[in-house]
């Protein structure tokens, strides 16, 4: 009897070059994936074999048409509204940019990829050729994070407590200052959306603010240590930070500006923290259950924001929502390891990916929770950081010593 089962569905679809005439059928509820595809493609008469996501209710659907209707408590009276939409493409691996040790983080723009090194490195590679262009060594202790400023300028943050500035003038890289402060590794930094400023986390627990284009030369060394630190300076104009902010108990994982006067960051003690940097102090507060490693706000729909934890899941949060308990929106949980990285594609309100301790790079779907799209194989030890800030580049660092390339071809434009 139960192969005999039917529903009533009705299929629609957003993108207008796949729609088809406006009507309600009958189907065995046996149906899946691969007859509701045959079906649109029948009734659009495709030549070619065009293959399309399911969505009930928002959320894509994997099983056929009777374990939806079960799983999700769908009643079966009436008609059940189906969207489809073009299926994503899978990223093709590009190239694999070898490392003298890990490598602990990158960061994409344009046609250009800054990455950092346990070796106290700091590289920029051609994304279109894959040839390494600069390298230095100024950082005396491993590099840890890394953001571009602007087209020629970007920052780089490292255990040996500092931040240098660097610039791409013609063809050298100079490097353009020391920035002092920090009593920890700094593991995060990220600039302002008018890139004249950046912020900087580090294991002191401590978020600080510096300028991107006033030197600020210091003319007191005598709280200089260890002479061993004066090495990293070797001469360089020393910055001293604008503003100092403290509140997490734990070290600063990450810290993103989503607003000319509002950061947000992460850390080990569980917690998200929004800062009004107008008026110097702590906005409010987002509760997480473990360690926060690194987070991404959504450059579309900047209320979204996936965090990457211990626990190997990804939380997907609205933070439209004043009050403490802002509501988890969604949570992936696929990987088997700790979650490092996370990062939304650059131009889709969707899409993400994310690395994690098991060795993988996992590409979602936000609308589909349950499973992931794509797993994006090739590393050999822990993954440490992704980027997606170029839409057609997905970028992977690794301890495994090497920053892999996926080339990434959207076909899905009016998603």
């Amino acid at each position: 009897m139960a192969d005999d089962s039917h529903v009533e569905i009705k299929l629609f679809t957003k993108q207008l070059q796949y729609s088809v005439p406006d009507s309600s059928v009958s189907l065995p509820d046996k149906f899946g994936e691969d007859e509701l595809n045959e079906l649109v493609r029948n009734l659009l008469e495709a030549k070619s074999s065009v293959n399309f996501d399911f969505l009930i209710n928002g959320e894509i659907f994997r099983s056929n048409l009777a374990t939806v209707i079960q799983t999700r408590g769908l009643s079966r009276e009436g008609v059940i509204e189906i969207e489809y939409i073009e299926s994503t493409a899978a990223p093709s691996p590009e190239d694999s940019l070898q490392h003298n040790d890990w490598v602990s983080c990158i960061n994409c723009r344009n046609n250009l990829i800054v990455s950092g090194c346990y070796d106290n490195s700091v590289h920029v590679w051609d994304i279109d050729t894959k040839k390494r262009l600069f390298s230095s060594s100024r950082h005396i202790a491993p590099v840890k994070s890394i953001s571009w400023i602007n087209d020629k300028l970007f920052v780089s943050g490292s255990h040996d407590e500092t931040a240098l500035l660097w610039r791409i003038e013609d063809k050298t890289l100079a490097c353009l200052g020391v920035c002092k402060g920090h009593a920890a590794s700094v593991d995060t930094v990220d600039s302002n959306p008018t890139g004249d400023k950046f912020c900087s986390g580090s294991w002191d627990n401590l978020l600080k603010i510096w300028s991107a284009v006033k030197e600020i030369e210091s003319t007191n060394d005598e709280d200089d240590e260890p002479s061993k630190k004066k090495k990293v300076e070797n001469k360089l104009p020393t910055r001293l930070p604008m503003m100092t902010l403290a509140g997490h108990a734990e070290g600063i994982s990450r810290c993103t500006w989503n607003e000319d006067s509002q950061i947000i960051t992460s850390s080990w003690d569980h917690m998200l923290k929004f800062w009004d940097l107008e008026k110097a102090s702590e906005k409010r507060n987002l509760n997480s259950t473990k360690a926060i490693f690194d987070f991404s706000i959504s450059k579309i729909n900047q209320w979204q924001i996936l965090t990457a934890s211990a626990d190997r899941h990804i939380r997907l949060y609205d933070i439209r929502a004043e009050a403490d308990g802002t509501k988890v929106q969604n949570s992936y949980s696929s990987h088997t390891g700790w979650v490092s990285s996370i990062s939304w594609c650059s131009n889709n309100e969707y899409l993400f990916v994310s690395g994690s301790y098991d060795n993988l790079i996992k590409m979602w779907d936000m609308r589909s929770p349950k499973l992931e799209l794509f797993n994006l194989e090739g590393h050999e030890d822990k993954v440490l950081c992704v980027d997606w800030n170029v839409e057609t580049t997905i970028a992977s660092g690794s301890s495994d010593n090497t920053l892999k390339i996926f080339s990434y071809n959207s076909r899905n434009a009016d998603d």
